[in-house]
């Protein structure tokens, strides 16, 4: 006998034995789906050979994310094609790290085509020895992602580790070793690198490029670019740094070029060499360069002619904060500037040069209002030196400078050079030192008072600024440091074309979305209510079916 409970309401009986076969249903069903979503999430295949492996990307359903194992190196016939709609992980084997090896000349080792998506986490992408061609080449609408493992030995003319058009993001592995190439990384499009290094890769002279060439938006957060020649960042598009390192390059370690953009705000640019540079090279020889920074330090670089820590060709400098210190060159340890450079905050520390310790103003125009000149040293001009050019001081402060010769703080050449430099209200002059100091003569009363304002607070014991402590000037000396300037352009020529490409109409576009987040958002849900009614039935229902209210048993009925 069974006891069917019916209400008086006509709904429909609850039988113990459907019951049971309900909840066995739903529990099932949630079952299927959870072990059909780590089926699909996961999907995984492991190949040894060329035919295994382009089985697989043939095989890797649309849209859906396959780990395919590689369980020994791999020597590749053609270039490897990711092809439109194919999300591809490769993946070496828990106890190896394999190889795919690309044997056609001037053919990359793997392609991404538009729409392809590659994740690159423990293999070594690679060329057959005496082989040309880039390790991964990137389409417009592709997209790269490199976790760990390594792109090294690459050689081609447009680029050697990786050329992108398309977007590439780099939190871990390596790449290195490309030669005779523009750059370790050839960006047209978006890379985005918040770990991992770029290292050891050389191009030739006359060349654009090092470490990496960006023609398009590279954001750097975290990670090294070092030990690349000739130099570690070659930028003509957009460049913003808020993190990581570019370090011990032979060469500068930012070049600015083809009005180019650098957004320091955090990292360091430290221990690169050059001519003219060693930190930052603003050029502007094809363009009007542009070096925004607001935080980060540019230190330990050294130039062996102008500009240890930046070198301003004669385009755009804006310094709000940060530091530049403990830089080297012969003239303008700090920077060397010839264009427009202006100074709200951060400072000049501990740079040495033969003239400008902190800064070398050459016919440029330099607006100090906030920040310090401190503790650099130079046997003309200390704090900086200036020829030709104007020097306007709204506020900040220029100490603890030294000059072996003359102008502490502030050198010029000559007398005729005083009439570039304006002092104006609430500044400060301290603790700043030379080789001798006098008290200005009478003949130059007329220029100080229209130059100077008498509300400055002057390194102690003066009361006046026409000293040579503070400012000075070398009787007889026409230019320290180099007359005119540079004769020739002493940086990269920027002959080449791929410095000429354009920047991608929108910056930032075509974010890389992983399709498995959306699949799993999606099964847990149908988890999540399966269980939910599965729960209903089996501990909600039946109670409600066992004991039935006093005042309405007269409305059920026993069969």
């Amino acid at each position: 006998m069974s006891i069917n409970v019916k209400s008086k309401f006509g709904l429909p009986s609850v039988s113990y034995k459907n019951l049971f076969f309900v909840s066995l249903m739903c529990m099932l069903l949630f079952v299927s789906l959870f072990s059909c979503a780590l089926v699909v999430v996961g999907a995984e295949a492991s190949v040894k050979t060329e035919a295994d492996l382009l089985a697989a990307i043939d095989n890797a359903p649309s849209g859906v994310s396959v780990a395919i194992v590689l369980g020994a190196d791999i020597v590749l016939t053609n270039s490897l094609s990711i092809p439109v709609n194919k999300n591809i992980t490769l993946v070496s084997d828990d106890d190896n790290v394999f190889k795919l090896v690309g044997t056609v000349a001037a053919q990359s080792t793997i392609a991404v085509k538009s729409g392809g998506i590659l994740v690159l986490d423990g293999v070594i992408v690679t060329h057959a020895s005496g082989v040309s061609g880039s390790g991964v080449n990137v389409a417009s609408g592709g997209a790269l992602i490199l976790l760990s493992g390594e792109i090294f030995n690459n050689t081609d003319t447009e680029g050697g580790g990786v050329v992108n058009f398309g977007n590439f993001t780099m939190s871990g592995g390596k790449i290195s070793n490309g030669t005779n190439v523009m750059g370790g990384v050839v960006n047209n499009g978006t890379f985005t690198m918040s770990g991992g290094e770029v290292f050891n890769n050389t191009i030739v002279a006359g060349v654009d490029g090092g470490g990496v060439l960006n023609c398009g938006n590279f954001s750097l957060s975290g990670g090294e670019i070092y030990g690349n020649t000739l130099c570690g960042v070659y930028n003509s598009g957009n460049f913003t740094m808020s993190g990581g390192k570019i370090l011990k390059n032979t060469g500068n370690g930012v070049v600015i070029n083809h009005d180019g953009t650098f957004i320091l705000s955090g990292g360091e640019i430290s221990n690169n060499k050059a001519d003219f540079g060693g930190g930052v090279y603003i050029s502007s020889s094809h363009g009007t360069g542009n070096f925004t920074m607001s935080g980060g330090m540019i230190f330990n670089n050294t130039a062996i002619e102008f500009g240890g820590g930046v070198y301003n060709e004669g385009s755009i400098f804006e310094l709000s904060g940060g530091v530049i210190a403990n830089n080297t060159a012969n003239a303008g340890g700090g920077l060397y500037t010839m264009g427009n450079f202006t100074m709200s905050g951060g400072e000049f520390s501990n740079n040495t040069a033969t003239s400008g310790g902190g800064v070398y103003n050459f016919m440029g125009n330099f607006s100090l209002t906030k920040g310090e000149l401190f503790n650099n040293t130079a046997t003309n001009g200390g704090g900086m030196y200036t020829y030709g050019g104007n020097f306007t001081m709204h506020g900040g402060k220029i100490s603890n400078n030294t000059a072996l010769g003359s102008g502490g703080g502030i050198g010029v050449p000559g007398f005729s050079g005083l009439q570039y430099v304006y002092i104006f209200d609430n500044v400060v002059f301290s603790n700043n030192r030379a080789s001798a100091s006098y008290n200005r003569s009478s003949t130059h009363d007329e220029l100080y008072n229209s130059r100077i304002s008498n509300r400055v607070t002057w390194t102690s014991p003066f009361t006046q600024g026409y000293n040579n402590y503070d400012i000075s000037y070398i009787s007889g000396e026409q230019n320290n440091g180099g007359s005119g300037g540079p004769t020739k352009d002493p940086g990269p020529d920027g002959s080449n074309t791929p410095g000429t490409s354009p920047p991608p109409s929108n910056p930032g576009s075509n974010p890389v979305d992983d399709p498995r987040a959306d699949l799993l958002r999606i099964v847990i849900v149908l988890a999540l209510v399966v269980g939910l009614v599965a729960a209903v039935l089996i501990f909600y229902l039946p109670k409600r079916a066992t004991k039935p209210k006093e005042e309405d048993l007269s409305n059920f009925s026993v069969v």
